[in-house]
């Protein structure tokens, strides 16, 4: 390893996984081992000075995240990628570029997306098994890509499906792909939620998959007690944080200029309000990475709790 000023030589002769491997390794100890000053100022921006960038910027969601041509990292289409679904905002590449995009696709925070998606499709499942035609909720929906994995919205035994997203451009792909098979993309976002402007109950299934990455306690801590005044006594809710020091980050907040709010179990425990749950309600587990923390919590059946 080089000094952490200086960076490998670069050579576009060189194997792109070894090239990218090496990139993602740099950045990472770089972060790990440097003050958030340093961090966040000189030494990612001599990253995003170097040949490194443009080379990154060949995986076209890296470029995507960097750009954000709707305004914010994250997007609908940018999952797309991750989850490898070619749209017409999503065209897979092909030569050089592709073999970076592979590469970043399948590295561990995007291995964690994936698993979150399949994670979702099996609770939307459980849900139609332990209920006849459940009610789901999600928030911040993105695409709604999950809805293509659960096999119970393929045997149409769900009830109303509501998919809520501050993004027009995300509500018209989920209404236009899943409208005819019973989901309602709604246009909303969280403040309308915490002010009272959507106001929604009646769920055996409440979820948000990549929103709380975003969210600052308090805002993330009053979301769940309006998201679980949403559920029927015996319903779920879902909420997922990336975990701290994943190895990606350095890769994301250099390359993608994507910043999240990490949480561990215990940050994610501390957001739910006392007595909101019963006892041993809050359930905690991880992906197989341990890149992601998921918050499952159960509505005690006769529950005196929620918002009106």
């Amino acid at each position: 390893m080089r000094t952490q000023e200086s960076a490998q030589p670069f050579d576009l002769a060189n194997d792109a996984y070894e090239q990218m491997t090496y990139i993602c390794s740099h950045l990472d100890t770089l972060r790990q081992s440097s003050s958030q000053e340093d961090w966040s100022g000189p030494l990612r921006a001599k990253m995003r000075a170097s040949e490194w960038l443009p080379f990154a910027h060949l995986c076209p969601f890296t470029k995507r995240s960097f750009e954000k041509p709707r305004g914010y990292a994250g997007d609908a289409v940018i999952l797309d990628y991750i989850y490898g679904i070619e749209t017409t905002e999503s065209p897979f590449p092909s030569g050089r570029a592709q073999e970076v995009y592979e590469f970043t696709r399948n590295s561990p925070a995007c291995r964690a997306v994936r698993y979150r998606r399949s994670l979702i499709a099996q609770l939307v499942d459980e849900a139609a098994l332990q209920r006849k035609a459940p009610s789901i909720l999600s928030v911040a929906a993105g695409h709604l890509r999950e809805f293509d994995l659960s096999l119970m919205a393929q045997r149409h035994a769900l009830g109303r499906w509501v998919a809520l997203d501050q993004d027009k451009l995300s509500v018209d792909v989920i209404n236009e792909n899943y409208g005819k098979a019973g989901v309602s993309g709604e246009l909303g976002s969280v403040r309308d939620l915490l002010v009272g402007n959507k106001r929604y109950s009646g769920f055996d299934f409440v979820y948000a998959a990549g929103l709380f990455d975003y969210l600052p306690d308090d805002v993330a801590r009053r979301l769940i007690t309006v998201m679980e005044g949403m559920l029927n006594p015996g319903g779920r809710l879902l909420v997922a944080n990336f975990l701290p020091a994943i190895f990606d980050a350095g890769y994301m907040e250099t390359f993608m200029d994507w910043h999240l709010i990490y949480r561990n179990e215990d940050d994610m425990l501390a957001l739910f309000e006392k007595g909101l749950f019963e006892n041993d309600a809050v359930k905690m587990l991880r992906d197989p990475d341990h890149n992601i923390v998921f918050a499952i919590a159960t509505k005690a059946e006769q529950s005196i709790h929620g918002v009106e």
